[in-house]
């Protein structure tokens, strides 16, 4: 999947992209507990992809607003 989007960015010319998730998921999301699972394997998962290439992606945050004190941390 990463190569296959880094080649429809060159193909269509995007430079950079912004990793994230749609609105709303976590947020959405009525156990608690699996909120902040989901946000830290989110946090991995984009957090990989944006030190593989770091100079064509970035990532947004998502976090478990049920429980801020437990979002990911850096």
């Amino acid at each position: 999947m990463h190569t296959t989007r880094l080649e429809k960015m060159d193909k269509l010319g995007i430079e950079v992209a912004v990793l994230s998730l749609n609105a709303p998921v976590l947020q959405a999301m009525w156990n608690t507990k699996e909120s902040i699972e989901a946000g830290s394997a989110l946090k991995r998962f984009s957090g990989r992809r944006v030190r593989q290439e770091p100079k064509r992606f970035q990532a947004f945050a998502a976090l478990p607003m049920q429980d801020p004190e437990a979002s990911p941390r850096n």
